[in-house]
């Protein structure tokens, strides 16, 4: 990884912009989980200072969501499950409807992972169609569903 240029130049950047963390996000599913780690560490360092440029994200929630589903598909789940609790320490506002359905797609993931019977995690998920239908999402619905169907 060393000789990776996107690597070098995010781990040797020392004040993250906008620039470097749309780099990074978009960059999520080519970084082996290890580096994925410490270049989310410093990606969190700064991507509170984004927050004021769109009110309506909550850009560390997003980012997290894309680093566990980066991990999820790299068959990392015990990093994966260990940035849910992450994700699980927010307090997210009424406004953040996306980070509020998301949220639930992590609980039912972990209860999953964590060997929850079937019941259990579907609760989760379940929930998550209902929201996806009363909002009449059914592409999101579909996307979470074939997400589901992976693990």
């Amino acid at each position: 990884m060393n000789q990776n240029i996107l690597y070098r130049y995010l781990i040797n950047t020392s004040s993250w912009t906008r620039y470097e963390i749309i780099l990074f996000n978009n960059s999520l599913f080519y970084i082996e989980p290890e580096t994925l780690s410490i270049l989310l560490s410093n990606a969190l360092k700064h991507v509170h200072e984004l927050d004021d440029l769109n009110p309506q994200v909550v850009e560390e929630f997003r980012l997290l969501s894309n680093a566990i589903i980066s991990l999820l598909y790299q068959q990392e789940p015990t990093l994966a499950l260990y940035y849910i609790s992450k994700l699980e320490e927010f307090q997210v506002k009424e406004e953040h409807v996306y980070e509020r359905i998301l949220l639930l797609f992590f609980k039912g993931i972990r209860k999953k992972l964590e060997g929850y019977s079937e019941i259990e995690y579907n609760k989760e998920f379940n929930k998550l169609y209902f929201i996806l239908d009363v909002l009449q999402m059914e592409e999101q619905k579909r996307i979470f569903k074939n997400a589901i169907a992976k693990l």
